[in-house]
């Protein structure tokens, strides 16, 4: 596998060694330490609150209006035929 050298300062690659595992390389720690910094959407869950997520909803259905007019209703009727309805 290809490889390229990273300069980093004292600071850092004393704390990289420090998270690294003692059965883990470098490259493996990197890729941990990494995966876990990026947030899923359930890491997201309760991140606004019910007014903000509100004003989302309400600027999502403004773009959708403005850029694919027909769009909002497809949607609900593929909700409807799912059995599901809007929360607006």
């Amino acid at each position: 596998m290809p490889s390229k050298t990273v300069s980093l300062e004292e600071s850092a690659y004393e704390r990289l060694k420090a998270a690294k595992g003692t059965d883990e390389s470098f490259s493996e720690a990197v890729h941990r330490i990494l995966a876990d910094s990026r947030p899923s959407f359930r890491q997201l869950a309760g991140a606004l609150s019910a007014s903000e997520a509100e004003e989302v909803r309400a600027a999502v259905r403004k773009m959708r209006k403005q850029e694919a007019p027909g769009e909002d209703r497809r949607l609900n009727l593929w909700k409807k035929s799912r059995g599901s309805h809007p929360r607006h």
